[in-house]
């Protein structure tokens, strides 16, 4: 782990080093994941040390919620897949990212405690990702559509009651078939028939409202 953490650090000051070199005045934006879960003590400790940030303005997480269910508890006791019932799902899909003690929207950012003061954070990918076609024995969700932009008004909820340490968040997948959780589709019959999906009219809205 040590010689990983070693490393890790190294080769972003080597890149920092070099970029400034050419250009000084550009604002430079590490990644914040070693891994999948960025809130592994290996993590923490590679973002806690100092020399990582000699020369970068911003730490960038990927956010993507809820991505696929494998333990189903019931009031605390583990239950089966085939047992769940579709509403439970559904709600369980509808309070991606993550839900606070107080009902609200959050995602687990770093906290101030975590960072050098002179570091803000940025989220260049968040979106609502999960499996659209079930595994056997699970329950299929219908109009999975409508639930991820129900899921993007959540992520938004969040970043906003964030705006303190986030300085810049990006919806991922804002152009595309491959993924149902892009924001604009098309139709392939008609490629300059463009239309919205549920996560991108949520988006949408955020922009004409409050963005």
């Amino acid at each position: 782990d040590e010689q990983i953490v070693d490393l890790h650090v190294r080769v972003v000051r080597a890149f920092v080093k070099a970029m400034r070199a050419v250009d000084p005045t550009i604002k430079i934006i590490v990644e914040g994941h070693l891994d999948r879960d960025f809130s592994t003590e290996l993590n923490k400790r590679v973002m806690k040390m100092s020399e990582i940030y000699e020369g970068v303005n911003y730490v960038d997480i990927h956010y993507y919620y809820p991505w696929t269910f494998t333990e189903f508890i019931r009031h605390g006791k583990p239950i089966d897949s085939k047992d769940v019932d579709i509403d439970e799902l559904w709600n369980a899909w509808a309070g991606s990212p993550l839900i606070d003690e107080n009902g609200y929207s959050y995602l687990p950012l770093y906290t101030k405690d975590e960072l050098m003061p002179h570091v803000r954070q940025v989220v260049l990918e968040w979106n609502c990702a999960g499996w659209s076609r079930a595994p056997e024995g699970y329950p299929v969700i219908k109009n999975l559509s409508h639930l991820k932009g129900i899921s993007a008004a959540g992520y938004l909820n969040a970043l906003m009651r964030a705006g303190d340490r986030v300085d810049i968040a990006c919806q991922s997948m804002c152009l595309g078939r491959g993924w149902d959780l892009g924001a604009i589709n098309y139709d392939p019959e008609n490629p300059l028939n463009f239309f919205f999906r549920s996560a991108g009219l949520s988006t949408a809205m955020y922009s004409k409202f409050h963005g």
